[in-house]
């Protein structure tokens, strides 16, 4: 998932440059905004997203486009702080430091002018390692149905979040054609295993569609037998 979030900041960065004929040295952020992965701890996840940038120790120009993360996680609070106050956080990446102070007085005005726009407290500190956090939301109802169940579990992996639209319609043409084999009369049966399983990709690939908005009959159009 940081994988992906890296790679498309990077690509998008870049793009930006060349459309809007910036200086090759202007400092690029990518803001991300998480409000829905809750299995990783606030802290893991900033750890995750600095070793990512600095290239994992082996390139440390992997991401040389991307200067700095602003990442703010939404289902999580501090705790005890009276009005809401959700953890934000500034990756720098060093391998441009250089260039750093062109922006740095910038994303703090941002992440104020936010914090307000939102009504929440405002306070800066180096010192997160006293920091303590509580869950903003309250635990959802557990699901239903097993289709309800493939849903919930799906939104919390969602592994198809960060794929390019034909890597998803590539994907959606094996599943379409997988579960084909158990809905149509007089092809060959897979077995009971395969079947729940097909069922459960279908489910996630409609799922995924659903969240982003993607038009399945794009999938449909190019899977043999159907389109």
């Amino acid at each position: 998932m940081i994988e992906g979030v890296l790679r498309n900041a990077k690509r998008q960065i870049a793009s930006s440059k060349r459309l809007l004929g910036l200086d090759s040295n202007t400092p690029g952020i990518a803001l991300v905004l998480n409000e829905s992965v809750e299995s990783i701890p606030f802290s893991q996840l900033v750890d995750r997203f600095s070793f990512r940038l600095t290239g994992d120790g082996k390139d440390p120009g992997r991401f040389s486009e991307i200067d700095f993360i602003v990442l703010i996680q939404t289902t999580f609070q501090l705790r005890n702080t009276g009005a809401p106050m959700l953890p934000a956080v500034v990756i720098s990446n060093d391998f441009n430091a250089h260039r750093h102070h062109r922006v740095e007085a910038r994303i703090d005005e941002f992440l104020r002018d936010w914090a307000f726009s939102q009504g929440h407290n405002y306070e800066t500190t180096s010192d997160t390692a006293s920091l303590r956090f509580e869950p903003t939301q309250k635990p959802r109802s557990q699901p239903q149905t097993l289709q309800e169940v493939v849903e919930e579990a799906y939104r919390r992996r969602r592994y198809m979040q960060y794929w390019e639209d034909q890597e998803l319609i590539a994907h959606g043409k094996i599943v379409v054609e997988k579960i084909i084999s158990v809905a149509l009369v007089g092809r060959q049966k897979p077995s009971e295993a395969d079947a729940m399983l097909y069922m459960k990709h279908f489910v996630e690939l409609l799922e995924e569609c659903r969240i982003r908005s993607f038009d399945f009959r794009k999938i449909l159009s190019q899977t043999p037998h159907v389109g």
